[in-house]
């Protein structure tokens, strides 16, 4: 087991050979054996190979042939250190070319620039390293893009919320101005008129018009209501809700609605999910009368053990989904959806082709534990 100061010391050593480059590593590789090759030979020529060298000649020829021998040494050893200098040189640019290019490319990727690709010289580690880099650039790109994409839709369905907030005001403005209003002024009419009235027949007649009146204005009411917030959604669920918005939808658009609540008879979903399916139902049901032109409509709500599945397809005309996504003036539905679906975590797929209908698809997550629907999910 290695001691604090043994570590220290291979930490100092790690410290030290960390601040040494690359191509001096490389260059202490190559150089540093030929270095302790010619050193080795020349010490056993300067104490092994006189031994026996004496045995056969005389201390001078000895003396003559070590000194020859000991210059041979040098000289290849000098050679050698050269070449291998060289030969390190050459392989030091080869092997951190490559390495440099990924350093400068990083470089600019660090300041934002996605575009530059590391260029690959081979086949080898390093080259895989460079592909790798490369894909690694290309997958920071595409994600990048998305994000880049995904906030101006966001900023898009911000600017298209409050100004649809402000068409639903002026919508609910206009319409109590223009029937409430209008009613409710009507009635004060009828009142003074049976004010001033003189006979009981009068007054009969004054008062069961005045009861028309207070009926359609209640109508009207009730309706606005609905419109903004269904009462059913709260007090029966969602199916209940569905059901009527449906029936009320197919005998006003003379559509062939078909509904179809698979698994739903367990206790009701989160509130939260609820509503959202209600406008996605809602939105959808209202974008295929407004742009299909269908003749039929299904409409199925699946409840699955961990899933909700919702599947709303047309026979309609169909239309291009990516040239309505890139349009910069579409509407705020298909977005909208999206993103009240993505709150929830689920996903919404969307499948059309012109001429060939539509198919919307969404797949929520159900939590473990689903209560009564009066708790928000």
């Amino acid at each position: 087991m290695m001691t604090l100061k043994q570590h220290t010391l291979w930490n100092t050593l790690w410290t030290w050979a960390g601040r040494v480059s690359l191509r001096q590593k490389i260059m202490g590789i190559i150089v540093a054996p030929l270095l302790i090759l010619g050193f080795t030979i020349a010490w056993w020529v300067s104490s092994q190979l006189g031994g026996w060298l004496s045995y056969l000649l005389s201390e001078e020829r000895v003396a003559q042939a070590m000194s020859v021998g000991l210059r041979s040494v040098v000289i290849i050893t000098v050679f050698s250190a050269l070449a291998g200098i060289g030969i390190g040189s050459f392989l030091t640019w080869l092997l951190t070319r490559p390495i440099l290019d990924m350093t400068f490319v990083a470089r600019h990727v660090r300041d934002g620039d996605l575009s530059v690709r590391a260029p690959v010289w081979a086949n080898d580690e390093i080259g895989e390293l460079g592909r790798a880099f490369n894909d690694m650039i290309a997958s920071l790109d595409t994600s990048h893009r998305e994000l880049e994409r995904s906030n101006e839709m966001r900023a898009q369905l911000l600017h298209k919320v409050v100004s649809a907030q402000e068409d639903e005001r002026q919508r609910i403005s206009r319409e109590l101005h223009d029937e409430t209003g209008q009613a409710l002024t009507s009635l004060l009419v009828q009142l003074k008129i049976l004010d001033n009235c003189t006979t009981l027949e009068e007054a009969q007649v004054q008062v069961a018009g005045i009861r028309q009146l207070t009926q359609r204005t209640l109508h009207e009411v009730r309706r606005l209501a609905a419109d903004l917030r269904p009462a059913a959604l709260d007090d029966l669920g969602l199916i209940s809700a569905l059901e009527g918005y449906i029936d009320n939808y197919a005998s006003k658009s003379g559509l062939q609605v078909d509904f179809q609540p698979r698994g739903m008879e367990q206790e009701r979903l989160p509130r939260d999910m609820e509503i959202v399916l209600y406008r996605v139902i809602q939105e959808s049901l209202t974008n295929i009368l407004r742009h299909a032109n269908a003749k039929t409509v299904s409409v199925i709500v699946e409840r699955q053990p961990a899933q909700l599945h919702l599947s709303i397809v047309d026979d309609g005309c169909g239309f291009d989904i990516e040239s309505v996504r890139s349009a910069k003036n579409r509407g705020l539905g298909l977005l909208g959806m999206q993103e009240r679906i993505e709150l929830l975590g689920g996903t919404l797929t969307l499948a059309s082709e012109p001429g060939r209908g539509t198919r919307l698809e969404v797949v929520l997550l159900l939590p473990d534990i689903v209560g009564t629907g009066a708790e928000t999910w």
